[in-house]
């Protein structure tokens, strides 16, 4: 079970979903608060 990475703006956990990344074309992680998606790359998962 990997640690559910936190938004480095806001510090709340992220959620993982469908998003696309634009680099990769992966799945993604968003931050409901700040409304930004991240690739998998960019928070280290």
């Amino acid at each position: 079970m990997m640690d559910t990475p936190t938004c480095p703006h806001c510090g709340e956990k992220l959620e993982y979903g469908a998003l696309l990344d634009c680099v990769t074309g992966q799945r993604g992680w968003a931050c409901d608060e700040c409304n930004v998606a991240y690739s998998s790359l960019e928070v280290g998962q």
